[in-house]
């Protein structure tokens, strides 16, 4: 979910809840854990300053194999970084 569609895609259709799974691929990506977390912020930011009525859940990111068969699917990507991005996620809401 891009900050520059959230009107169309969320606010829009007023919802009443909102659940938001979002990180994974921004890791897989290289992208720094701060930088996800700020872009994190800055929709719930966004969706609260439109709605306080939106209730958010924002879930925490499942963790990955890292089995070496499964290398190629899961990148960079590791249960180091998702635990970490998860423990940030969880002062966000």
């Amino acid at each position: 979910m891009a900050l520059e569609h959230l009107k169309e895609q969320i606010l829009d259709l007023e919802p009443s809840k909102l659940v938001i799974l979002i990180g994974i691929n921004d890791i897989g990506r290289g992208y720094p854990i701060q930088d996800v977390v700020n872009r994190i912020s800055d929709i719930i930011m966004t969706i609260r300053q439109e709605s306080l009525y939106i209730e958010i859940y924002l879930l925490s990111i499942f963790p990955v194999s890292e089995r070496l068969e499964h290398a190629s699917n899961v990148k960079i990507r590791n249960n180091a970084t998702v635990g970490e991005l998860n423990q940030h996620k969880s002062y966000l809401v």
